[in-house]
């Protein structure tokens, strides 16, 4: 698979960092693909749903934190959102994709915040950036029971089918 594929290409470079890495450094990880569930808003929530299913890699999760990862960057989404899970910050802060209707909602927080400076060598990470996404999970638990499609979803999706 993939998944097996690419967490192979980690393996030196998880090596060096385990022998290099002090006990004051800070590690930041990175990587394109999203390395859990959780930092990804619920498929009901997803223009794209089928997003969800090349999301989440164990053997991704298991590295970054074999490696002390404090921090882990990561893209693919294009879904802002600066979330703390089980003591690692996952950060997406997509620059490079304007979004449209819905979406432009959630990626609000990249046009009025800029290039987001998230770690500092003097002062260690900064404060979370509050994005549509975190805030939304510091307010409700994930339901994965709850399947109908948000209503914004299937708005969407009837604008797609009359086109």
């Amino acid at each position: 698979a993939v998944a097996v594929a690419m967490a192979a290409l980690n393996g030196g470079w998880l090596e060096a960092v385990r022998e290099l890495r002090g006990d004051d450094d800070a590690v930041i990880s990175m990587s394109h693909f999203i390395p859990r569930q959780e930092a990804l808003p619920e498929k009901r929530f997803l223009i794209a749903p089928e997003i969800a299913k090349v999301v989440g890699s164990d053997l991704l999760e298991t590295q970054l934190r074999s490696a002390g990862s404090q921090l882990h960057v990561f893209g693919h989404s294009h879904l802002p959102i600066d979330i703390t899970l089980q003591g690692v910050r996952y950060v997406q802060w997509c620059l490079g994709v304007q979004r449209v209707g819905k979406d432009l909602k959630s990626c609000a927080a990249i046009k009025q915040h800029g290039p987001a400076l998230i770690f500092d060598s003097r002062y260690g990470q900064l404060p979370t950036i509050s994005t549509m996404w975190t805030q939304y999970y510091k307010e409700h638990a994930r339901d994965l029971s709850k399947t109908d499609r948000a209503p914004w979803v299937r708005q969407y999706a009837a604008e797609q089918q009359r086109r």
